[in-house]
């Protein structure tokens, strides 16, 4: 069962259905696999009741025919309800990595890729007026994704720069032929320095960031259930 909770680093979240069908394809023993499908339909159906599921079905317009998060869950309620259960969410999940493809590129297109809210709220911190005059770097965390954006900048080299330093967490992503599913842990590293550091070389009278990304692909020991 460790395994299955895998679901809770799988970015973007809206991969659920996709990565459920792929990961059961994988699970031979049925005992196992009714477990899961119970609890999936019971998390599933909760969710659907939600007050926040409803008022989100009502702002969320649907998008040809695809829908939105909410329909793509009824979808896979469904099928996962029907008679075969796994068999009929794969079968329903094909046509919706077809549609999905498409969306995806659309959100490409016009720049929302592999996104964060955070980037707006550092960037309303930059224009809100609240931060000292002389701030330049705003930093957040434990987004899955590590990434940097930088606002605005002026010829004297000071900078509104937003860094993310991402999570040290296990980050599954769906691989780029739309089959599989691949993870890694991924961690950022930032180092701010003061004005008086890192005064080498320096124009002007700082601060300075490093940021270093990496990743890391080690498949771990799973732990088993107490």
């Amino acid at each position: 069962m460790q395994q299955i909770k895998d679901v809770n680093n799988l970015r973007p979240m809206s991969e659920a259905l996709r990565w459920v069908s792929w990961f059961t394809q994988r699970q031979p023993n049925p005992e196992y696999l009714d477990i899961v499908r119970k609890a999936l339909i019971g998390s599933l159906e909760e969710l659907l009741a939600s007050a926040l599921a409803r008022e989100w079905d009502k702002i969320k317009s649907n998008i040809i025919v695809a829908g939105d998060t909410v329909d793509i869950m009824q979808t896979g309620l469904k099928a996962l309800k029907a008679p075969g259960g796994f068999k009929s969410l794969a079968d329903k999940v094909s046509l919706l990595q077809w549609i999905g493809g498409a969306k995806d590129r659309v959100w490409t297109f016009l720049g929302l890729g592999k996104g964060d809210g955070y980037v707006d709220g550092a960037r309303q911190e930059f224009a809100g007026g609240k931060l000292p005059d002389k701030t330049q770097y705003i930093a957040y965390g434990h987004t899955h994704f590590a990434r940097h954006d930088c606002f605005n900048g002026d010829l004297s080299g000071k900078v509104q720069f937003y860094a993310n330093t991402g999570t040290y967490l296990p980050l599954i992503e769906r691989t780029l032929d739309g089959k599989g599913f691949w993870r890694a842990h991924n961690m950022t590293m930032l180092f701010c320095y003061r004005q008086d550091e890192d005064t080498k070389d320096r124009v002007g009278d700082g601060p300075t960031v490093d940021i270093w990304d990496g990743i890391r692909r080690k498949v771990f020991k799973q732990k088993a259930d107490p």
